[in-house]
């Protein structure tokens, strides 16, 4: 039996979440993190501020499947204004280690029987560390893949690369058919359109066109931005980075089709770390991407980019 968690007993379910944390999370490579329990013990929290940073995701749920002896499975699901349609986890919690893959086997199907007839969400979406720290519940174990297999779940395989303002970098050299344009140089709209009317085969955007479009205004955005044009003055490769809570990130380096096997990429890559070098003393840099883009990954190996995160991001389409 599915109960989702109504504001006015939270209780019911971060006093499981407290037993977990005795006798389930010690068996799971987990660090807690500060922001937990404003998230799952939420009812604790007095101060209006404190319960307003609680809320940072869209529209989320705390449900409890209860099962048979006295079983059951514990979920914090949530969507975001992004993708509305998309129903996420950051926690999966059976009740018993031992017996965890027999209890989602049996909850999992009831989740999708609910979202399939009382919901209007499209996907499920469920992220599994497969090596790393956990830096959220954890869903989020690597015994759910087989699992989720099972259920038609589809896998795709993500990846967090990280390096340091401090980093070494190498030379490279821009031929001279080619030239570089730096912030503003960039008709904004010019960078719009090589982002999002082109496909990128190799490369990883994160942001959507909407989302660009509030992030120019951002004063990093165009600090960061760097284009390369050819002799037409078409751009076929860009760059630029963010600031999220003291990360700098590179969300959004993409080089052209015809021109990912040049040195196009490392070119461009070292000048945006040597820009990030100048602003910033000393600030680890991230990067997100898919591990099926390997030649990207490639070429932020050879700027210095180490993975230090792999995940494993399931999907399943509500039909």
């Amino acid at each position: 039996m599915l109960k989702i968690i109504e504001p006015n007993n939270f209780k019911e379910f971060s006093d499981k979440i407290l037993e977990a944390e005795k006798n389930y999370f010690p068996m799971l490579g987990y660090k807690k993190m500060p922001f937990h329990d404003k998230i799952l013990n939420i009812h604790k929290i007095t101060d209006d501020s404190e319960k307003q940073n609680a809320s940072f995701m869209t529209n989320h749920l705390r449900v409890i499947d209860y099962l048979e002896n006295g079983e059951y499975c514990l979920y914090h699901l949530f969507s975001m204004k992004s993708n509305p349609s998309m129903l996420m986890t950051t926690m999966i919690i059976p009740s018993d280690f031992n017996n965890r893959y027999e209890i989602v086997e049996k909850s999992i199907k009831n989740i999708l029987k609910w979202m399939h007839e009382e919901t209007e969400y499209k996907t499920f979406k469920i992220q599994i560390l497969e090596f790393g720290e956990v830096q959220i519940y954890p869903t989020l174990a690597y015994y759910l893949i087989p699992l989720l297999k099972k259920e038609n779940f589809k896998p795709h395989y993500p990846l967090y690369l990280k390096s340091n303002t401090k980093t070494n970098l190498s030379t490279y050299t821009l031929n001279k058919n080619f030239n570089m344009k730096i912030g503003k140089e960039n008709a904004f709209e010019d960078v719009l359109d090589f982002y999002y009317t082109n496909s990128f085969d190799h490369y990883y955007i994160c942001d959507t066109a909407e989302e660009l479009h509030e992030l120019k205004d951002d004063p990093l955005f165009y600090e960061s931005l760097i284009t390369i044009r050819n002799s037409d003055d078409t751009i076929i490769a860009s760059v630029f980075a963010g600031l999220d809570d003291d990360k700098l990130w590179i969300d959004n380096f993409v080089v052209a089709n015809n021109y990912v096997n040049s040195y196009i990429g490392p070119y461009l890559l070292t000048e945006e770390m040597k820009f990030l070098k100048s602003k910033y003393e000393d600030n680890e840099i991230f990067i997100y991407t898919f591990r099926e883009y390997s030649k990207s990954i490639s070429q932020y190996n050879e700027c210095g980019f180490m993975g230090f995160e792999y995940w494993v991001d399931f999907f399943y389409e509500i039909q």
